[in-house]
């Protein structure tokens, strides 16, 4: 194998992708000596959250080849450019870390494309069984999997990539002391309530699957001031800042976070709370990845287990449905079950079972 050589990394996904893909990175690191370039779909760059901004920062990747996606142009194009992208940069081996569910003809369609580009080692262009992602109980509900990270590498390891345990070892992400005393800075000039614990709200997800009603997120706030115990903090992005503005007045408290901080900020936000309430999205893996206290509602789209934050102290809360596994984007059952499941009694009673672990 060419572990000398440059080396081209597909991923696909933004930030929990990133996150899961870690243990990953760190055996390619291991395994392959030679200049690693992420190569990276150039419609990411449109957000504030690049895979690369974490990447380059933890020395897993040393840059990047961005290429057009085809939903921006021609099908022909986007080939095109991505194709010119890989050649342009030598690879003399390409890695596969694109998610596990994905098809076999799709590994296949990908490998191709590769070979096509001249690439001479593929590693990981395998599919992963698919049969697990099916498995049901006696009751007929899902049953838990292994997770996507452990998935991922196990198709490197069909081509010789090992991996440790400690690969997996926390904090996956760690935030710089410049980037903790800004938080720390930026915390001691917002905080009104210092003296109580401090909770971050994650509210938002780009899916609409993985949502919770904004009322009741208003409802657990309120709940949770009244305990005169903790001061809230509202999470996200640029585009969050309206709701999030909008939470706070209802609760008539709160600090607004939300489009305030890049990736490596927010990291440092979250590595100093007591607690963060978030959805299955890519804050929640940020807050697992430099080691948060969380409290994570997810729907019941995917297997149990399979996408669970990559931390020793979490908990999760969802509600089993008989469609659940449906693994799509927005629901098409009235209602949406699976979150509308789930109460504000038990997720404020789950808050404070995990506060009540937090020192004073």
């Amino acid at each position: 194998m060419g572990e000398n050589g440059p080396v081209l990394i597909y991923q696909i996904g933004s930030l929990g992708d990133t996150i899961v893909s870690i243990p990953s990175y760190r055996a390619i690191r291991r395994h392959f000596k030679g200049r690693r370039t992420l190569l990276l779909e150039a419609r990411l760059k449109e957000g504030r959250v690049m895979p690369s901004d974490l990447l380059i920062r933890e020395g897993l990747i040393d840059g990047v080849a961005s290429y057009v996606h085809k939903t921006t142009g021609s099908a022909l194009k986007g080939q095109f450019d991505a194709w010119r992208a890989v050649v342009s940069h030598h690879p003399s081996a390409a890695v596969y870390l694109a998610p596990s569910p994905r098809a076999a003809s799709q590994v296949k369609r990908d490998k191709v494309f590769f070979q096509l580009c001249g690439v001479s080692e593929l590693v990981g262009f395998h599919p992963v069984d698919l049969t697990p992602f099916a498995q049901r109980d006696k009751d007929g509900y899902l049953v838990k999997m292994p997770h996507e990270s452990r998935l991922r590498l196990s198709r490197l390891l069909e081509d010789g990539i090992e991996f440790r345990e400690d690969d997996f070892n926390a904090p996956l992400l760690t935030p710089s002391i410049e980037d903790r005393m800004k938080a720390l800075d930026w915390l001691t000039n917002h905080r009104v309530h210092p003296e109580r614990k401090l909770v971050a709200i994650g509210f938002m997800t780009a899916q609409e699957v993985t949502r919770w009603p904004l009322d009741r997120f208003q409802e657990l706030g309120r709940r949770l001031l009244d305990t005169g115990q903790v001061e809230l903090l509202v999470t996200g992005g640029p585009a969050d800042k309206l709701d999030a503005e909008r939470l706070t007045t209802s609760w008539g408290d709160g600090i607004v976070a939300a489009g305030e901080f890049g990736i490596h900020d927010m990291g440092a936000i979250l590595s100093l709370t007591d607690l963060y309430i978030g959805l299955d999205t890519g804050t929640t893996h940020l807050a697992a990845a430099v080691r948060a206290n969380i409290l994570a509602l997810y729907a019941d789209n995917n297997q149990p287990g399979e996408w669970s934050p990559m931390v020793d102290s979490y908990e999760i809360v969802s509600h089993r449905v008989p469609c659940g596994g449906c693994r799509i984007n927005t629901c098409k059952v009235t209602g949406h079950p699976c979150m509308a499941g789930i109460t504000v009694d038990r997720v404020f009673e789950a808050a404070l079972k995990r506060l009540e672990t937090v020192p004073a």
